[in-house]
């Protein structure tokens, strides 16, 4: 089997070409953050933004903003509620900076809230670099990916609530535990 590469005109595609019964087929990685996983030397390298999507007994439904730290695979932010927007994505992100300091990099999707003036702004006024995720591809987003599904597993299927305030405390009580777990050597 006969190999070659070469490099998108763009830069963040890479082609692998290679050729079997005289047919040529190519792989196309994509890659979507100015900072590799293996480029992360330390803390506040890079952050991972995403929802998770729950429901009240009588019907409502909340969301939970998680923000986690690719480097340290620390949850440093959840926040419920049942309306988060992106102006309320800045004002909780800035609360996250204020406590851990700025990231280089954070990669989310490009849902609204994300993509919206308020985000927009914080980003133009903080400098950080804001990648996103193509769209439909979540494995490019794989550490919050990863981190949502264990918080599903362990939190909104084995609860049910009945108002936003017992619904953040129970959040509470499992993100204690989730950072005591990790703790564990």
């Amino acid at each position: 089997m006969l190999r070659k590469s070469c490099k998108c005109a763009l830069g963040a595609v890479e082609s692998t070409h290679w050729a079997a019964e005289n047919l040529w087929f190519c792989l196309l990685l994509v890659y979507c953050c100015a900072i590799p996983c293996w480029a992360m030397d330390g803390p506040n390298q890079r952050w991972s933004l995403d929802f998770v999507n729950d429901s009240f007994t009588d019907g409502r439904r909340f969301r939970i903003l998680t923000v986690i730290d690719d480097f340290t695979r620390e949850n440093i932010g959840l926040v419920a509620d049942t309306s988060l927007y992106g102006q309320r994505v800045a004002r909780e992100l800035g609360q996250i900076v204020a406590d851990r300091g700025l990231p280089r990099t954070i990669v989310s999707d490009n849902g609204t809230e994300f993509a919206s003036m308020a985000i927009l702004k914080w980003v133009q006024d903080t400098g950080v670099d804001w990648q996103y995720i193509a769209p439909g591809k979540p494995q490019q987003n794989g550490f919050i990916e990863s981190f949502n599904g264990k918080l599903r597993d362990e939190y909104p299927n084995e609860n049910l609530f009945s108002s936003l305030s017992n619904a953040r405390e129970a959040l509470e009580i499992w993100h204690q535990g989730y950072r005591y777990k990790k703790s564990l050597p």
